[in-house]
This record gives structure tokens, C-alpha cells and sequence, in this order.
């Protein structure tokens, strides 16, 4: 018999110039008003070293923890999932019912949104420590 694997929702954070012709003057990327952040987040069976690794933001939906947060803003499980469920809706919530997880009092034919971790748009995420 396997082991259950968990339901992780992980993001990655990549800086790329506001203005890519402008890289050619010296200091350009060093002044954070001329860099823009992409974020890619993915819903995934089971993690991998190597996303734990790459990836700035981890939390495991199935245990309702957060695995890793490198921006370490001190946000709990429930503020980031908030976060990326409002985001993501239609991707962790086929998550949440094709595994059968309950996260809160939310069962698995309801939409974490009506749970005690609805989504908000007060959370503004991410920001960049330096």
C-alpha cells in the first residue's frame, strides 16, 4: 500500500525589467521602480526537492501548514491560501474535490470560499523583502 501524497499550491516569483530596453544603462535592475514580478503558482500532487528548492512560497493544502515562506511576511496557512485561492479558484478547488479534502468547515462539494479562509482582496502578495 502507497503512501498518500499531500496537495501542495506552490509559487515561484521571477524579476524581469519594466522596461527591457533600458537594461543596457549601468544600475538599471538594482532600482527596485524598474522591476516588475511575475508569479507562477501550480497546484501539485506530492512535491518535489526541486520545487521546494525553486519556489518562494509553499503551503500543503492537504495538512493545512505552510511548508515554506522565503518572503517570511509571518502570513498564516489560512491568509495565503486565502491568497491564492482567490487567484487560482477553478485550479485548487478540482484540488480540493478530487482528493477530498475539507479545509476548515468547508466540505468537499462547497468552495473554500464560503469556509473561515474566504478569499480577500486585502491581502496584497507578494512583497519583496530586502
Amino acid at each position: 500500500m502507497s503512501k498518500q501524497k499531500d496537495i501542495y499550491v506552490i509559487a515561484q516569483y521571477y524579476a524581469k525589467p519594466k522596461n527591457p530596453k533600458m537594461t543596457r544603462v549601468p544600475g538599471y535592475m538594482t532600482d527596485e521602480a524598474n522591476i516588475a514580478w511575475d508569479e507562477r503558482v501550480d497546484v501539485t500532487y506530492g512535491l518535489r526537492s526541486k520545487d521546494l528548492v525553486a519556489s518562494k512560497v509553499v503551503i500543503n493544502i492537504s495538512k493545512q501548514a505552510v511548508e515554506k515562506d522565503s518572503f517570511k511576511s509571518g502570513r498564516s496557512f489560512d491568509e495565503l491560501f486565502s491568497y491564492f485561492y482567490s487567484a487560482n479558484p477553478k485550479q485548487i478547488a478540482n484540488a480540493i474535490r478530487q482528493f477530498g479534502i475539507t479545509i476548515g468547515q468547508t466540505t468537499t462539494e462547497e468552495l473554500p470560499a464560503t469556509s473561515n479562509i474566504s478569499p480577500s482582496s486585502e491581502n496584497a502578495f507578494p512583497e519583496q523583502e530586502h
